[in-house]
């Protein structure tokens, strides 16, 4: 597996060294993004808004529940997902809320049971033709994958709340594009028991970033810019040291270099490399530091198939017992075919690799999966999946190795 995962990454880096510009001034269509107005959802007028509302209903089998490499535990998991998405129809400005929800049921691991949900606002102003100003908030209510390393093992998940508030200031002077951006996100964590009936605490891991961004870019061709980015960060932990005696707290920044490809619109997407650094308070804790970078390119073909890959590298936080950090390394390559008009097919494919800094443990994994979206109307879809996943952990024991293999099938209904 790890030879595999390995040469897909090459492939991608050698592929996106390739790629050169060409003058292109439109956005290729995929399988994807093509329109089909037959089986569309047309939503709702209200006002000055459309209203897309839908309710997804899946039934799913997953062979190992709890992501563990002995006894296994298989269960079917009902999911009843409402939402509803409702977008502006002005001319110059926007405006767009969604909220949604996902609830879980198991048949019969009643523990594992949850109910997910979000909602958002985001928002856009076009001051003029030369600025435009971007807004949003976002808060969402989760639960923590059982196969997350810092996952703390409760007899119950994990439920997670994040906000994410957000601004993009954009200002062109005539090629030159200038970007000013900030973020702001909060974690809260619940505490869960565990088997033997003890809190486990997890108000070590509440925390929030802080993080300012500038981005300079030339548009070299219409829509298509070369650029320079770089940004500063802030990680706060709410409680100054965390159980084990460690002061998380972190201050980063990240310069990087990038930019729009295309080659005659059949191979298009982005490239960018960089730099990141990640500076713990606590002296005992290493520095998470290395290139970063990432790219996105897609391929066409033909009309009735879309190639995209994909491969990322950067730093990821983590709570894991005397980790400072992870660099997280992942590519992935999804294949769409469009069988009939209104039968949409995809395979994917995935493979990453986690190195813990200041812990000597490098987690590999591996994922791959398959579907199909049948169309019968604009009001009514029916989903089939498969997904495979499986992890391989040079950690002191193999506890942390596992496979999970997930069956689904869904059918949604929208307006």
């Amino acid at each position: 597996m790890k030879k595999l995962k390995s040469s897909v990454l090459i492939l991608l880096a050698m592929t996106t060294s390739m790629v050169t510009a060409v003058d292109l001034r439109y956005k290729p269509e995929t399988v994807t993004s093509r329109e089909r107005p037959e089986v569309a959802p047309l939503g709702a007028r209200a006002g000055a808004f459309r209203l897309y509302p839908s309710l997804t209903l899946t039934e799913k089998y997953d062979d190992n529940i709890f992501a563990t490499n002995t006894n296994e535990e298989s269960d079917f998991i009902t999911l009843i997902k409402p939402g509803l998405n409702i977008q502006s129809l002005w001319g110059r400005h926007f405006l767009s809320i969604h909220t949604d929800a996902t609830i879980g049921r198991y048949a019969d691991n009643e523990n594992e049971n949850f109910e997910d949900y979000s909602a958002g606002i985001n928002g856009g102003l076009e001051i003029n033709h030369a600025q435009h100003l971007l807004a949003g908030y976002n808060y969402s209510r989760e639960h923590e994958k059982r196969y997350s390393p810092d996952d703390v093992l409760g007899i119950e998940p994990t439920k997670l709340d994040t906000n994410t508030l957000f601004t993009t200031y954009q200002r062109r002077f005539n090629r030159i594009i200038v970007e000013l951006g900030g973020e702001y996100r909060s974690l809260d964590f619940d505490n869960v028991r565990s088997a033997n009936g003890n809190i486990i605490n997890n108000n070590d891991r509440d925390r929030n970033r802080l993080e300012g961004s500038l981005k300079v870019g030339y548009e070299y061709l219409p829509e298509y810019t070369a650029y320079v980015r770089t940004s500063i960060n802030r990680i706060n932990y709410d409680e100054e040291v965390d159980d084990n005696g460690f002061n998380r707290d972190s201050d980063g920044y990240t310069v990087s270099a990038g930019a729009d490809l295309d080659i005659s619109g059949v191979l298009f997407g982005n490239v960018f490399i960089g730099y990141e650094n990640q500076k713990y308070d606590d002296i005992s804790l290493k520095d998470t530091k290395g290139i970063s970078g990432g790219a996105s390119l897609t391929w066409l073909p033909s009309q009735m198939t879309t190639v995209t890959g994909s491969i990322t590298r950067s730093i990821e936080e983590t709570t894991l017992d005397f980790a400072s950090g992870v660099f997280s390394t992942a590519g992935k390559l999804v294949v769409d075919h469009e069988l009939l008009r209104n039968l949409l097919l995809q395979g994917r494919l995935s493979v990453s690799e986690d190195t813990f800094e200041g812990l000597n443990r490098d987690d590999s994994y591996f994922s791959s999966g398959i579907g199909a979206t049948y169309m019968l109307n604009r009001h009514f879809y029916l989903l089939l999946d498969y997904d495979y996943l499986q992890r391989e952990s040079n950690s002191v024991t193999n506890v942390d190795d596992f496979s999970e293999n997930i069956f689904s099938l869904s059918g949604r209904i929208q307006l």
